[in-house]
């Protein structure tokens, strides 16, 4: 499969991403316009 392909249909579930260390939150990646683009099929 294509990198691309791959990437696009991750982008399309899921929302949040949560990066914690240990038991502390330590960065929220949330992008509603990279998910919009996914979701219409733009890369």
């Amino acid at each position: 499969m294509d990198y691309e392909y791959i990437l696009n249909i991750v982008r399309s579930i899921i929302a949040i991403v949560c990066f914690f260390e240990k038991t502390h939150l330590k960065e929220i990646y949330y992008d509603p316009y990279a998910k919009r683009q996914a979701l219409q099929g733009s890369r």
